[in-house]
């Protein structure tokens, strides 16, 4: 993954692993939502979103974090019915199952390998 500003405008360019080896170009998006919020991911963690509301979430262990105030929104029992018991206010982490799949499971996929695309070329272009 490599944010990109071209005439003002941020773009992320998402690169995923191709059959053979190598990569190939995946997506390119506006913004640098992508890359932002993958560089919060913890250590053994994912980042993924939730494109409908916009939201971001940080993929743990057993817990699902909010990373943005439309992640907090959609983890308070509207959407998605996660939260701590007798919690109604959106607190700050919310137990949920361990299930991914469908196009969230390939998104977090490709952040995952695009982070560490970006990784390795920063490590490449400064070291």
């Amino acid at each position: 993954m490599l944010s990109v500003t071209v005439d003002n405008r941020q773009a992320t360019v998402i690169l995923a692993p191709a059959q053979g080896g190598g990569w190939h170009l995946a997506a390119v998006r506006e913004g640098d939502s992508d890359a932002t919020y993958a560089g919060k991911a913890d250590p053994g963690s994912l980042v993924f979103a939730e494109p409908q509301i916009h939201a971001w979430y940080q993929l743990k262990l057993v817990t699902v974090p909010p990373l943005n105030e439309q992640a907090q929104e959609g983890l308070n029992g509207f959407s998605s019915g996660y939260g701590t018991p007798g919690d109604e206010t959106g607190g700050a982490w919310y137990p949920a199952p361990l299930l991914v799949g469908g196009a969230g499971a390939v998104l977090a996929l490709v952040l995952v390998g695009g982070a560490l695309l970006l990784r390795r070329h920063r490590r490449h272009t400064t070291g």
